[in-house]
């Protein structure tokens, strides 16, 4: 039986001009609301429906039906094509911009199929129905606009959860790289310590070796010029051997003290000839490294 015949055959007077709302016996989670001029086909769709396990929202006006929208979230909205003041393309456009989930029908006559085609190419409708249309054929229409307003609505949740993940993860890599970046910052300022505190200690033993080795010129110019001569030996020969800068400076340093043990021998022992020692002098000008 078709909508228009069930019109037809409707046996109570009808009321003309109306808003209202049935409530299903049935525990519903899904609202389908229909939206025509025209009550008797309000009243024909209330019947189609009156088993079904949804809760009926109705109007005659369209603009109320933007309202209803807006305050009850129906999952499917029936609005008849043809209507005063706002057409249902306008309605259901209207309803895509703040409810983009709703599953959206139009009612349409055969004359006007081109631009009930061309609302649906351009998102605004999801399904349009040729009057007088079929129970059945919109009671399916119906059950699958339920299940395209469950994915939508299941699709958008999963987009947001996924966005808040998202941001989440930019959070915690955002403050994850304020606290790398703060700790960078600590680890240049210890190496900042680090250098100069490698910098004064190695100027402190520049230091004490030019004390020594002017410790050394004072007790005999002659032995502080020999000690200069086989560092500036020492060093030449480290360089041929291709050793590292480290490593020169370190054998320059030894060879220009390899006499400061001599600093505290006896005059008679540091300046008469070895050969001219006797035994006891020998021995103690021979252990200066030890003493060094």
């Amino acid at each position: 039986m078709s909508i228009d015949e069930t019109v037809e055959n409707q046996a109570s007077p009808l009321i003309h001009g109306f808003t209202g709302s049935i409530h299903t016996s049935k525990r519903s989670k899904h609202k389908i609301l229909f939206v025509d001029d025209d009550s008797n086909v309000i009243n024909a769709l209330r019947k189609t429906f009156s088993l079904e396990p949804y809760d009926i929202l109705f109007t005659t006006d369209a603009r109320e039906a933007l309202s209803m929208t807006r305050r009850e979230k129906p999952s499917v909205v029936i609005c008849d094509l043809r209507m005063p003041d706002l057409s249902g393309i306008d309605v259901l456009q209207a309803i895509s911009e703040f409810s983009p989930h709703i599953g959206k029908i139009i009612l349409t006559g055969h004359a006007e199929t081109e631009s009930s085609i061309d609302a649906i190419n351009l998102g605004q409708v999801d399904r349009f129905l040729i009057k007088p249309c079929n129970e059945n054929a919109i009671r399916h229409a119906v059950s699958e606009l339920i299940e395209v307003y469950e994915l939508r609505v299941e699709t958008d949740q999963l987009n947001q959860a996924l966005a808040e993940k998202v941001y989440g993860l930019e959070n915690f890599q955002h403050q994850l790289e304020i606290k790398v970046n703060e700790r960078l910052d600590e680890i240049k300022q210890v190496n900042s310590l680090l250098d100069k505190s490698r910098k004064d200690i190695k100027l402190q033993y520049l230091s004490t070796i030019r004390v020594f080795c002017n410790f050394l010129e004072l007790r005999s110019p002659a032995l502080a010029s020999h000690s200069r001569r086989v560092a500036d030996l020492s060093r030449i020969l480290a360089q041929q051997l291709a050793l590292d800068e480290n490593e020169v400076q370190q054998i320059y340093i030894a060879s220009l003290l390899h006499d400061i043990g001599k600093i505290g021998l006896p005059d008679r022992t540091l300046f008469t000839p070895f050969a001219s020692l006797d035994g006891e002098a020998q021995a103690s000008l021979l252990k200066h490294p030890i003493r060094a």
